[in-house]
């Protein structure tokens, strides 16, 4: 896990055969100064560019174009 004095966990529902809760750290310098929408709209932007390092059950099928999500799918919650 990243060092999370330099990142925020931006947690994210996404479908897959496997339906879960996973996650994806923000780099806190791209919301720092921000409103919490506009964080959220950052950060969402920010993990669909990174979609592939986000993590995914082990024993999750992929389906082909299934990984997105949008903003209604995503939150900020404390650890």
């Amino acid at each position: 896990m990243a060092d999370t004095k330099k990142t925020k966990r931006l947690h994210i529902g996404m479908a897959y055969t496997y339906v879960g809760d996973t996650g994806i750290d923000i780099p806190m310098e791209l919301l720092e100064g921000k409103t919490e929408e506009e964080q959220l709209e950052i950060a969402c932007k920010y993990a669909q560019e990174h979609i592939d390092e986000i993590p995914v059950s082990t024993n999750a099928e992929y389906i082909p174009y299934s990984d997105n999500f949008g903003i209604d799918d995503i939150d900020f919650k404390d650890e």
